[in-house]
């Protein structure tokens, strides 16, 4: 799924939208319950705005899976002052129980963005009108997402440094960094892991009779067991998490919780949204936020680092005067630099049904995987997929599991079940975006592209760096989590680097 700006605008998601009685009661049942045992839950300082320093070294908008990384790596130097600016709160309890991930969407801790009324898809949705769920909290996304940890294939990575024009970002290059914040449990470390780091991966505790035979099932039909963040994508799994004895690890608990009493070169300053940038000529110099209906300035020595997500990134951007010239005059925002800010947002397809089709190519491989994803988007073949291949192996047919064969109404008069007008029906009714949404200021040196290599905005504009998701030049084949973990660490390594700093790298 792609687009731009303009035609995924967003509107905040009313309160009218609560879930239902039971829903919300069940939720409060467990926030009681759950009270005394997570006694580890942050307790940062807070702030009053006219307690803050007038300036600091960086400011990081944004405290999200790539900003903690950033506020963390930065701050690691105690002769440089950081402030880490966040729009929400701290994660509640309830957020940190696995199995609450369903019911997180639309609360106090997400922006609860929806896209505008569309005439081709959401058919089945309110109004047409598709959910964008995104972190509003200390953690972003990684507070409400089902915290599944996949790099994506190395494919995507590579493609970024060859298609795209990002030196320093083919998968050799980024290892490094992914091996830098993990602490992996999986299996054996070898070259492809890294331990010792703040976030957790680990098998997901799902072991189940049919996740079981649907193992089985896959290895009958030629796949083995594979660790999808090692050397090859190949195979079935049960899913890698980030989760720590039965709970989330967030973001802002692996990087912020773990450093915040500590480091007193570190201000944490919560329900405090950026709404500008402020330059002076085309340096940026600090940003302008408000808390509280308070508005303040801030100034920054050295840098203004914007990890505020795909959607909140971009925003700032615009309302700074940074972005695409028409779209700029027509608002009546001043024109710092001309660029073509939110011209590539990407997210994957949410869809669910039990026959998908991918292409109209084989690839010589039964099943579906994450390279054959990477492989499809390189070379424009793949695998076409069919529930059937695995219901005919001895172990589904052992539980007596049959094709889903229920046809969906509003698309019986479409054209014959599974036909390609039956499936399209189905897209258009049912496919919403994945909660992967990025790529709205791409990295390189393609004609969209709106930060350089080293993530600095391109233009006559210095001191702005762009840091999270927004900054892939196209979608990795996985959950977006890691990858802008990733970029954090590495955004951060390179920002020490620019500096001069002789503090240590950052990579372990």
């Amino acid at each position: 799924m792609s687009g731009s700006l303009d035609a995924m605008t967003c509107a905040l998601w009313g309160r009218g939208a609560a879930p239902q009685n039971l829903i919300g009661l069940l939720l409060a049942m467990v926030n009681l319950l759950v009270h005394v045992p997570f006694t580890d839950l942050p307790s940062l300082r807070d702030y009053e705005l006219g307690t803050l320093k007038q300036e600091y070294d960086y400011i990081i908008v944004g405290g999200g899976s790539a900003g903690s990384v950033i506020a963390n790596r930065l701050s690691a130097n105690p002769d440089v002052t950081v402030l880490l600016l966040e729009a929400g709160g701290l994660e509640t309890a309830s957020r940190q129980i696995p199995v609450m991930a369903a019911y997180n969407v639309g609360g106090h801790d997400d922006w609860a963005y929806w896209t505008v009324p569309q005439k081709n898809a959401c058919l089945s949705f309110r109004e047409q009108r598709c959910p964008l769920p995104r972190g509003k909290v200390l953690g972003g996304t990684s507070v409400l997402n089902y915290m599944l940890y996949v790099r994506g294939d190395r494919l995507d990575y590579d493609r970024w440094a060859q298609k795209y024009g990002a030196k320093g970002w083919a998968y050799e290059d980024v290892l490094p960094h992914f091996k830098d914040i993990e602490d992996y449990r999986v299996g054996p470390l070898g070259e492809y892991h890294g331990a010792g780091g703040e976030v957790p991966v680990d098998y997901a505790n799902t072991s189940t009779p049919l996740s079981d035979v649907y193992l089985e099932a896959c290895s009958q039909s030629g796949y083995g067991y594979v660790d999808y963040n090692g050397p090859s994508q190949f195979g079935c799994s049960r899913p890698q998490t980030n989760m720590k004895n039965g709970e989330r690890f967030s973001a802002s608990k692996a990087f912020i919780d773990s450093v915040i009493r500590a480091r007193k070169n570190l201000d944490v300053a919560l329900i405090s949204q950026v709404t500008k940038v402020n330059f002076e000529g085309s340096r940026a110099v600090g940003v302008t936020f408000t808390r509280f209906g308070q508005s303040r300035n801030v100034s920054a020595g050295r840098e203004v680092i914007l990890s505020a997500g795909t959607i909140g990134s971009a925003q700032i951007l615009l309302l700074s005067g940074v972005g695409p010239r028409k779209d700029l005059e027509r608002l009546k925002i001043p024109v710092v630099s001309d660029l073509p800010v939110g011209r590539s947002i990407q997210d994957h397809v949410l869809f669910f049904t039990a026959v998908p089709v991918i292409t109209d190519q084989q690839a010589g491989i039964p099943l579906f995987s994450l390279e054959d994803i990477a492989q499809y988007e390189q070379n424009r073949t793949g695998t076409k997929i069919f529930i059937d291949q695995i219901l005919n192996t001895d172990a589904m047919r052992g539980i007596g599991a049959k094709p889903w064969d229920v046809t969906f109404p509003p698309c019986a008069e479409a054209g014959p079940q599974w036909s390609m007008e039956y499936i399209e029906c189905l897209f258009r009714h049912l496919a919403n975006p994945g909660w992967h949404i990025c790529c709205s200021a791409p990295m390189g040196s393609h004609p969209n592209a709106v930060v350089d290599e080293r993530l600095r905005v391109r233009g006559n504009i210095t001191g702005l760096r762009v840091a999270d998701a927004s900054v892939m030049p196209d979608i990795v084949s996985g959950t977006t989590q890691a990858a802008a973990m990733m970029i954090g660490s590495k955004a951060a390594a390179m920002i020490i680097e620019d500096s001069g700093s002789d503090v240590k790298k950052t990579v372990r």
